[in-house]
């Protein structure tokens, strides 16, 4: 019995070592994300640099820009990685001209901690000293994205462009209107659930009063944006929270001089023709908010 109890201790004591080895070898940097390979690889070019979640990922064709720009954005990814992605390299992008901030419905209430799983984008992005350690076991690579790089490495093999643009090509006028409500109402208990916050939102405005004043110091226009979601969602808005956004963005935007475009207010966004789903634009939709975004940044260049 005592050598059976011996031989389970050691097998322990192996399995730990093991385990604290594989943990340490994990916490390496490593590129195994398609948008950080994007960035790493153009830092020396870019010119202008969109940031954001599946709202600017699928509504900002990158293409379409008379100057080099790529679009970092991810689904589900908080604003504090994006201000920490640019925080860490600001002095290693010199020729960073623009950069598109989306503030949308929830960003300024999305820190990722409701939502847990956004640890990895830490990780993925190298981000070991800012909002990562605000997470328990998260905060170590190993214990957020696994012992394997299978699900990390797939996701280089996206449909991305090399530009960062993920086109989609549904219509969400085909869908029903109880299909619309449906998706809507599932869609907003989600946000509530998982990213709205509304604890931190002094947090992150700080946050992000502090990244425009960066770029400001260092000669780079601030474009804020706010995307566009379809009428049925935005029925399911709280009005509080769209009142408190309009009011920090209006405040922030004079206080910078900052430009901003909020494409929930144009006509053409009406058309649920131009949209994936309840709250995403489509290739079609991508093209209209593009091309218009350019227009006010080339519109702004002129005065």
């Amino acid at each position: 019995m005592n050598l059976f109890v011996k031989k389970i201790s050691i097998l322990l004591l192996l399995t730990f070592i093991l385990l604290f080895v594989i943990i340490i070898l994990k916490e390496r940097d490593s590129i195994v994300t398609s948008k950080r390979y994007l960035f790493e690889s153009n830092k020396s070019s870019i010119e202008c640099l969109i940031i954001g979640t599946s709202h600017t990922f699928m509504g900002i064709n990158p293409k379409l820009f008379p100057f080099k720009t790529i679009n970092i954005a991810e689904n589900g990814k908080p604003i504090e990685v994006d201000i920490e992605i640019i925080e860490k390299n600001i002095n290693n992008l010199p020729n960073l001209k623009y950069v598109i901030i989306p503030i949308d419905y929830f960003t300024l209430y999305f820190s990722g901690m409701k939502e847990r799983s956004t640890a990895k984008f830490y990780h993925h992005w190298n981000l070991k000293d800012g909002m990562i350690r605000s997470y328990s076991s998260e905060r170590y690579h190993f214990f957020t994205c696994g012992y394997s790089f299978y699900n990390e490495i797939l996701k280089k093999q996206t449909n991305d462009s090399n530009s960062g643009y993920n086109p989609e090509v549904n219509d969400f006028s085909k869908s029903t209107p109880s299909q619309q409500k449906n998706y809507c109402e599932k869609k907003m208990d989600s946000w509530n659930q998982f990213f709205i916050d509304t604890s931190i939102s002094i947090y992150v405005q700080k946050r992000v009063q502090k990244l425009v004043t960066l770029l400001k110091e260092k000669k780079i226009h601030t474009i804020l944006v706010t995307m566009p979601v379809s009428e049925a969602f935005s029925k399911e808005y709280d009005k509080n929270l769209v009142r408190k956004n309009s009011l920090f963005i209006q405040k922030l935007s004079k206080e910078s001089n900052s430009l901003y475009i909020n494409l929930e207010n144009y006509y053409q966004f009406k058309n649920d023709s131009l949209f994936n789903d309840g709250d995403h634009l489509n290739s079609k939709g991508a093209l209209i908010a593009t091309v218009e975004i350019k227009k006010r940044i080339l519109s702004r260049l002129l005065k």
